[in-house]
């Protein structure tokens, strides 16, 4: 399977999810689909980096993005009466990035985990869409690149890490301080996205057809059409 072939499956089930979240709030299924998308996106990041050419374009690109999608992204938030200070999933995907990076270019681990975990707490504290759990989950992809099994054991135990903080958060204080800054209410619905791992390990390495800008531009364009047509209806 190519990258673009799965990257088409991420933008689908990424547009199910939304599509559910505007029409059809009250139906689970959209939404268990749409889990599908977030860890292939993720998993693209750690494939950019083996492959890109220049890094530097890479986290400009990223960040490009993640500046015009975030007014759409906050348009989107408001029309569905979610918390509008979060920050889209470009800026999650930006931090993974730069989690690599500085796993790659720290000589020692020690640091560079710290480090990274500063990166994963400044996500959710922002807070980016996924915060510290898609920064983290860009890094396990990463580190267990071209590793089926590997990447769905510490997918799993990434996902139950942040499940039982998640159930933790509930019953503590923090309950009243809007869950969503701290661990988002989605990881628990989150367990179906290891079915990416599934998706992923058919890549073939190949790229396929050379569409870069579809998925960088389809993100807040489709997010404008659907507040478009929800405000219309």
């Amino acid at each position: 399977m190519s990258i673009f072939i799965l990257k088409i499956i991420a933008l689908i089930t990424m547009t199910i999810d939304h599509v559910g979240r505007f029409f059809f709030a009250d139906q689970i299924g959209w939404l268990l689909v749409g889990r599908l998308a977030f860890p292939i996106f993720a998993w693209g990041i750690a494939n950019g980096y083996h492959y890109t050419k220049n890094l530097l374009q890479y986290l400009t690109r990223l960040g490009l993005f993640a500046l015009i999608s975030q007014v759409p992204y906050t348009i989107t938030y408001l029309t569905l009466g979610y918390d509008p200070t979060v920050l889209n999933i470009f800026f999650t995907l930006l931090l993974g990035l730069c989690a690599i990076i500085v796993y790659e270019y720290t000589p020692k681990k020690w640091l560079a985990w710290i480090s990274i975990c500063i990166l994963a707490t400044l996500a959710t504290a922002i807070p980016t869409d996924y915060g510290a759990y898609g920064v983290l989950l860009v890094i396990v992809f990463h580190i267990t690149y071209g590793q089926p099994r590997r990447m769905l054991k510490w997918q799993t135990i990434l996902w139950l890490l942040f499940f039982i903080l998640g159930q933790l958060v509930l019953f503590t204080p923090l309950k009243e301080i809007a869950i969503s800054n701290y661990i988002p209410q989605i990881i628990t619905v989150q367990f179906v996205g290891l079915i990416s791992v599934g998706l992923i390990s058919l890549y073939n390495g190949v790229q396929g057809r050379k569409m870069k800008w579809l998925f960088y531009w389809y993100y807040p364009v489709h997010l404008i059409i659907l507040v478009l047509i929800a405000h219309v209806i």
